[in-house]
């Protein structure tokens, strides 16, 4: 559980990080004691791999301790203390090999979910209140179903009805000035104003708290660099190895670029990027996500951009994640994005108070303290992010159940 909550495991001696479900499992053997008077070895085998349950991957976590034990190969008179120590007196009680020494071996498994609710099961997810006007829209497409995208892409002409809005607290001063939402939009508090053009349900009470956004675990990073203000190539590196950067600040300006490569052209890779501080694109400066790279933003200061600025070439929202840590308490914190052009990712800056203007298209979902659209900006929810189960930086997992086997 420690390794999963580091998500370190090939740093920390582990044949790999554990794959999709139905592949191998990983594994690790710890000497736990070389010599115990009057007895050998003992140790123990841990394996982790994948299992899908539902919507979400868990992790199943099997550990397999044996225990050299001291005498010969006869078990005592009471059956209940042979039952107890799963003894494996002349031939391995699982395996059915002969063992040299006589041993007791047990075997405990867990099964680990994610901590939290996946963050992107709706277009919007907001804390407070949420105001849209305007041209724009809301709705949903399927970047995974070729009948509900086009590339990817999302297409109009494919419009699905899943844009999903949800408001924990409207605070009053909610209104949506019958802009159209192709969904439904459940809230908590007054009621929101005008929703004659919400074409699902419009309910009451509504409460899902979004999970907080933390820090990352990882302390290992890139030496370099440690500030971007100019443009810059960060590599990437494999799903179970990610570079890893931590910035101070990053600042993209007029006429810049910030490239995110993969690590060997055509190949799956992954990047993680800590800013402890402001996140800015400004003017004609933009971010080139080349094709199979994913990215995973955590931002602890404020993200300002424009509609254009992330030109994500693989065209798949959870390839370009955004964590935007929470701010201390009594902090304000700002998400802007102006501008036109198409933003492929999702946010999950549940601090922050979001606005939106212009005419831009944000295909994806949003998760924030509160929400102004307007201008033509509209949200198009890409369902298939919600099978996305990222850890928000800090989120992790959490033991679902633990038995012991019975042999």
């Amino acid at each position: 559980m420690m390794e999963a909550q580091k998500s370190s495991w090939t740093t920390d001696g582990w044949s790999a990080a554990p794959g999709a479900p139905g592949t191998a499992a990983v594994s690790k053997t710890f000497t736990l004691d070389t010599g115990v008077s009057n007895t050998g070895s003992i140790s123990a085998t841990v394996t982790v791999d994948q299992v899908n349950m539902g919507s979400a991957q868990w992790l199943r976590i099997r550990s397999r301790g044996i225990a050299q034990v001291f005498g010969g190969a006869r078990a005592g008179i009471d059956n209940r203390d042979v039952l107890l120590r799963k003894l494996s007196l002349t031939r391995d009680r699982t395996t059915g090999a002969a063992v040299s020494t006589p041993e007791a071996i047990r075997t405990v498994e867990i099964l680990a979910q994610p901590k939290g609710v996946a963050p992107f099961v709706r277009a919007l997810l907001l804390d407070k209140k949420f105001n849209m006007s305007g041209g724009g829209w809301i709705d949903s497409f399927d970047s995974s179903d070729p009948t509900k995208s086009t590339n990817n892409l999302y297409d109009v002409a494919k419009r699905q009805s899943q844009g999903n809005v949800g408001v924990n607290d409207t605070s009053g001063a909610s209104d949506l000035k019958n802009t159209f939402v192709y969904g439904d939009v459940a809230y908590s508090g007054p009621a929101i104003a005008n929703t004659d053009n919400v074409q699902g349900a419009v309910t009451t009470p509504f409460s899902q708290p979004a999970t907080p956004v933390t820090t990352p675990a990882w302390t290992t990073f890139n030496a370099s660099p440690t500030k971007i203000n100019n443009s810059a190539t960060l590599t990437g590196g494999t799903q179970s190895s990610p570079a890893r950067y931590k910035l101070s600040s990053v600042t993209v300006s007029g006429g810049k670029v910030l490239t995110i490569a993969p690590l060997t052209a055509g190949q799956e890779s992954y990047v993680e990027i800590w800013v402890t501080g402001d996140f800015t694109t400004s003017g004609s400066g933009y971010i080139t996500q080349q094709p199979g790279v994913h990215v995973t933003y955590y931002i602890e200061g404020n993200l300002t951009v424009s509609g254009s600025s992330f030109n994500n070439q693989s065209n798949i929202a959870a390839n370009n994640i955004i964590y935007v840590v929470n701010p201390p308490t009594g902090t304000s914190q700002t998400v802007t994005v102006s501008g036109s052009g198409n933003f492929i990712g999702a946010i999950d800056a549940p601090g922050a108070d979001f606005t939106i203007s212009g005419s831009a298209n944000l295909s994806g979902a949003l998760v924030g303290k509160t929400m102004l659209i307007s201008g033509g900006a509209s949200v198009h929810y890409d369902k298939a992010l919600a099978n996305y189960t990222g850890s928000g930086g800090g989120a992790g997992w959490q033991v679902a159940s633990l038995v012991e086997a019975v042999r």
